[in-house]
């Protein structure tokens, strides 16, 4: 049986340490999971913490983005995601269900 093949693409070391939890289960998982910070390597799932330009989604054929602070883009609310592009993803994490409300009452275009 053929291996998915997970890739994380932090830019910086805030997204690094954020993804320090995540890849601690997912190795005690069984899940192999490597860190492309040069974002080149195509993967089966890509994590993408970025939220920027920078984020190559169609490196992988199941790209997740995620979000990883709380504050983060809070000068854009409520309007997160017309400078998110979330659509780009098949996945998107968010931290609750108040998220979760606030991404469901967006009007996505």
């Amino acid at each position: 049986m053929k291996q998915l093949t997970f890739c994380a693409y932090p830019t910086d070391w805030i997204e690094e340490q954020s993804l320090a939890p995540i890849l601690t289960a997912l190795r005690a998982r069984g899940i192999d999971i490597t860190i492309d910070r040069g974002m080149s390597a195509p993967s089966k799932v890509g994590l993408f913490l970025g939220h920027h330009k920078k984020n190559r989604p169609a490196l992988a054929e199941y790209p997740v983005v995620m979000l990883h602070d709380l504050g983060q883009a809070h000068n854009v609310w409520p309007n997160f995601w017309d400078k998110e592009p979330w659509g780009n993803y098949s996945y998107g994490l968010l931290p609750n269900q108040a998220w979760k409300s606030m991404y469901d009452a967006y009007p996505h275009t």
